[in-house]
């Protein structure tokens, strides 16, 4: 039984940005490509929607296609073998300081082939996050893994996902002519991912709410716990995304020149707005005070950059 909405860090709802980041990830790899990127901004979910691709691709068969993900964080170490140490512990492995490059491409290589044979095309996925953190030096690490996993029969597909806004150094380097092997290897393809961009991806997210399920013995939806009381008057959260959507756009999209609205500010503002506000609602048709319940939630959301407010003092 889930019973809140508090922990926004781990609720997760499919939206339609979702399903077409799936799309892409199964075209690319019915189509043979060997890699690809995810661009987005910062805390837009695409990092959320990769995760919720665990299970998710199959062959052209329907064959499912084991799916891993490895994430990196900046560190001191910049070397090749820090990079096979993390992709070989994000298999399970326990690395020691006596494996050398050559030990781990090995575990990692066989781990991945033995995953992918459960698939007649031998095909398998290998998810890189915060990659625009890695040196050209370390992404020819993939590069060796993908070559020794093509000797053993073995279809890899690696797919980067990057922060845009930080992904630019790397992209410049990519485009040098001495990194074609690369760049044609994985970066050739470059799907960027956004939040939500239109009032009716934000109606869509709000359905998502009536199918987040509360209790599983009596399969209450995220809107039917916190708001019985209107869900019996026939009344559903997406019915309030034309005055949400104007609401945000202009008090913070305009304002604060957002290409698109985050998933983690939209499902903050939304469990907050279902939780403390809605929850109290009686009467939908009483528009003024809907807004200010949308208004207020909003601004617990966060949304606007407090840190701007301490900078601007000096």
């Amino acid at each position: 039984m889930r019973t809140h909405l508090e922990n926004a860090a781990e609720f997760f709802i499919p939206s339609p940005m979702v399903e077409r980041l799936h799309e892409r990830v199964i075209q690319w790899t019915w189509c043979g490509y060997t890699g690809g990127v995810i661009a987005g901004s910062s805390r837009c979910g695409k990092s959320t929607a990769l995760r919720a691709l665990d299970h998710a691709i199959t062959t052209r068969d329907g064959e499912s296609i084991p799916l891993f993900r490895v994430t990196y964080g900046e560190r001191d170490a910049t070397t090749i073998r820090s990079v096979f140490n993390k992709v070989a512990r994000s298999l399970g492995f326990k690395v020691k300081t006596s494996h050398r490059s050559d030990d781990l491409v090995e575990m990692i290589c066989l781990a991945l082939a033995d995953a992918a044979a459960i698939n007649r095309t031998r095909q398998v996925i290998l998810v890189v996050d915060e990659a625009q953190i890695l040196t050209i030096q370390q992404l020819s690490g993939f590069a060796e893994i993908f070559n020794v996993l093509y000797e053993l029969h073995t279809n890899v597909v690696i797919i980067f996902a990057v922060n845009s806004d930080q992904f630019q150094p790397l992209a410049e380097q990519l485009l040098q002519k001495k990194n074609t092997y690369l760049r044609e290897r994985f970066f050739s393809q470059v799907y960027e991912f956004y939040g939500i961009q239109t009032e009716s991806e934000l109606a869509s997210c709000l359905r998502a709410y009536a199918n987040h399920v509360m209790d599983n013995d009596r399969r209450i939806s995220a809107w039917q716990w916190y708001c019985p009381a209107l869900d019996k008057l026939g009344w559903t959260l997406d019915q309030i995304a034309e005055p949400y959507w104007r609401l945000y756009d202009e008090h913070y999209r305009e304002p604060l020149g957002q290409t698109s609205w985050p998933m983690a500010q939209f499902v903050r503002a939304t469990n907050i707005l279902l939780m403390d506000y809605l929850s109290n609602v009686t009467d939908m048709e009483d528009s003024d005070y809907v807004e200010g319940c949308i208004i207020h939630s909003l601004e617990a959301a966060g949304i606007r950059p407090s840190l701007a407010n301490i900078t601007a003092m000096k």
